[in-house]
């Protein structure tokens, strides 16, 4: 399975199948409100993927892309890589 790629002349990803997809900064995300309406895939701020436009492939592709950010993620977390402190201002002595 050849990996999702960014490419500087393409806003988006093109898929192992050769299909373009366009998101926003590289950003995806995935969302199901519930079983029966389904699975909700978001790209940049505020745009949509039909999942009925993908084939089983293509989607497996996107979701496994998705898992190995997430995963480097959370390797960089644990090794101190991502400021993960917030700094909220008190009020009323509660944080």
């Amino acid at each position: 399975m050849k990996e999702l790629q960014d490419k500087d002349d393409f806003d988006g990803f093109i898929l192992s199948t050769g299909k373009k997809i366009y998101a926003n900064r590289g950003i995806l995300g995935i969302s199901q409100k519930s079983a029966e309406e389904g699975w909700s895939i978001t790209e940049g701020y505020d745009g949509g993927i039909a999942t009925e436009e993908l084939t089983k492939q293509e989607a497996i592709e996107m979701a496994t892309y998705a898992i190995i950010l997430w995963t480097n993620f959370i390797d960089d977390v644990l090794a101190g890589r991502v400021d993960t402190e917030v700094n909220l201002p008190k009020s009323d002595g509660v944080r």
